[in-house]
């Protein structure tokens, strides 16, 4: 039996003064994925990370890195997962060769080479303090410090904040270089959506402390159509609503709608009269994340849209 990289079992979670972070929250990352946790402020995904790195301790369940809790794990163990916190906080008065130096004598993997072409690759000086770059820059120093870790697990906790267009699109690069061996695998929490669908291969959207959805990014997307239908005559019939709508909006002809529909299915209950023109366009991962949070203009529509995207 594979024991997956990252496992949360039914994770509670409560801070002083009763703010609940964590209500029984459960998710897998099988190894060599790349996985994007999703979800609003104060969803828990932060507290996630902590309580899977042994920083914070869980009111209750269990979590597991490389199937061993990383609290209890020894050094060997440890040193096969690096993490980058939304808060860059490399030390400020080492320039970054000698912070290299350091990671080296933590990471029995350190891979020198990968370190060196990531450093021309981001534009990094090496021989000036940390804290004397940029806070983009810095991140890009953590990027680099962390991909040349060898580290089998990255959790990265909204890493690409801060990086200008040019500095994403690199990020997004090495992501997708290092995932192509299946070796490592990386957790990405990240608000930035577009960096998630052009590199994660599932996801998991969370909302208040528990997960409400789990899906390979291409089972996600190819779950939903955006359909535009122009009915002649200059409106639709009175009281149209085809089965499936999950967000619905009408103006004079033009009926708009993002539907529940698997890829080649057929469209039913769209074409009321004759002469309806109808379109299919694909989704993106914005619209599907904001279906199953339930960010609908009505308490119907949210309820329904979560019945639809549910598991």
């Amino acid at each position: 039996m594979t024991i997956p990289a990252l496992s949360i079992r039914d994770i509670h979670k409560t801070f002083p003064g009763g703010t609940r972070a964590l209500q029984g929250l459960d998710f897998t990352v099988e190894e060599g994925r790349v996985y994007g946790l999703i979800g609003p402020n104060g969803a828990g995904k932060t507290t996630a990370l902590r309580i899977l790195l042994g920083v914070l301790l869980p009111d209750r369940g269990e979590a597991l890195v490389l199937g061993r809790s990383f609290r209890k794990a020894p050094p060997s163990h440890r040193a096969r997962t690096a993490y980058i916190p939304q808060d860059v906080s490399l030390p400020p008065d080492l320039a970054l060769e000698e912070v290299f130096s350091f990671l080296a004598a933590l990471y029995p993997r350190w891979d020198a080479p990968l370190a060196e072409r990531l450093v021309g690759r981001l534009g990094l000086p090496m021989d000036r303090p940390v804290g004397t770059l940029s806070g983009g820059f810095r991140r890009r120093a953590a990027l680099a410090a962390a991909f040349s870790t060898g580290a089998e697990v990255l959790l990265l906790d909204e890493p690409a904040a801060g990086l200008d267009p040019v500095g994403r699109r690199i990020f997004r690069d090495l992501v997708v270089d290092l995932a192509s061996t299946g070796e490592r695998t990386i957790l990405i929490s990240t608000h930035i959506l577009e960096d998630l669908e052009r590199t994660a291969d599932r996801v998991g959207i969370m909302k208040e402390g528990r997960m409400l959805l789990e899906e390979d990014m291409e089972t996600l997307q190819s779950a939903y159509r955006r359909v535009q239908a122009i009915f002649p005559g200059g409106a639709p019939p009175p009281g149209f609503r085809p089965p499936g709508c999950l967000r619905f909006s009408v103006s004079g002809p033009v009926v708009q709608a993002v539907v529940r529909s698997g890829p080649g299915k057929r469209l039913e209950g769209w074409t009321p009269v004759p002469g309806v023109r109808l379109q299919e366009f694909p989704v993106t991962l914005e619209e599907v994340v904001l279906l199953v949070l339930g960010d609908e203009p009505g308490e119907e529509e949210k309820k329904e849209a979560l019945l639809w995207t549910r598991p």
